[in-house]
């Protein structure tokens, strides 16, 4: 059995099926990519202060990701980011961590 294109053919199946929909389309450098959106609210804290924020991030295939993905654009429903970090897992998917961009 061919493990790396059973992998390859289930990663873009989950993508399909729980990524961004066309109502909601994704662009990563002006090119529209199925990726799962992610916006996790976190709380930070230094010492006995506390900040609310959130940490957007696409979870997509690795293969999507540019080699120099610092700061290339994206967008969602019309906000703007920039790729800041990059998170492979090793078996085909990445996390692409985004910073609103001013």
């Amino acid at each position: 059995m061919d493990w790396t294109a059973l992998q390859a053919r289930t990663t873009a199946a989950c993508l399909a099926a729980f990524g961004a929909s066309a109502s909601a389309p994704i662009t990563l450098g002006g090119v529209v990519v199925q990726a799962v959106w992610e916006d996790d609210y976190t709380r930070a804290s230094a010492g006995s202060l506390g900040m609310d924020t959130s940490s957007p991030a696409l979870l997509l295939a690795t293969s999507l990701v540019p080699t120099a993905y610092e700061g290339v654009p994206v967008t969602r429903l019309g906000v703007s980011y920039t790729a800041a970090h990059h998170q492979p897992d090793g078996q085909g998917l990445s996390v692409l961590f985004l910073e609103r961009a001013p």
